[in-house]
């Protein structure tokens, strides 16, 4: 199971985002200090309060809930994995902003597309 630092990596990652767009997104400047409070908080070596924890959220289009807890969040690992996946496996997946329902990952909605 990822900790909260090796999810918010993973999903700035997933959003294609540098560490000076969430350092400046988060209220800090991007300088060598505010990069650095970033990765801290992604090598796990501090761990962001619950304030910052919902700007870290809010500047990943994310719940905070994902970010927050240590249980319990297998499946929302899972999905992530798979957006790994997508990098070396034989099928994409790609952004559905049509369909409706339940989303893992806040305005992300996932179709598996079979290459061939």
């Amino acid at each position: 199971m990822a900790n909260i630092g090796e999810r918010i990596r993973k999903i700035r990652l997933l959003r294609n985002m540098m560490q000076g767009e969430l350092t400046v997104a988060i209220g800090f400047e991007d300088n060598d200090y505010g990069r650095g409070r970033v990765l801290k908080y992604e090598r796990g070596i501090r761990v962001p309060k619950e304030d910052m924890l919902i700007k870290i959220s809010k500047a990943l289009n994310i719940n905070s809930y994902y970010l927050s807890q240590e249980d319990n969040t297998y499946a929302l690992d899972l999905a992530y994995e798979l957006f790994d996946w997508d990098d070396v496996l034989p099928f994409k997946f790609k952004k559905d902003e049509n369909v409706v329902g339940f989303n893992l990952i806040s305005n992300i909605s996932v179709t598996l597309l079979m290459n061939g």
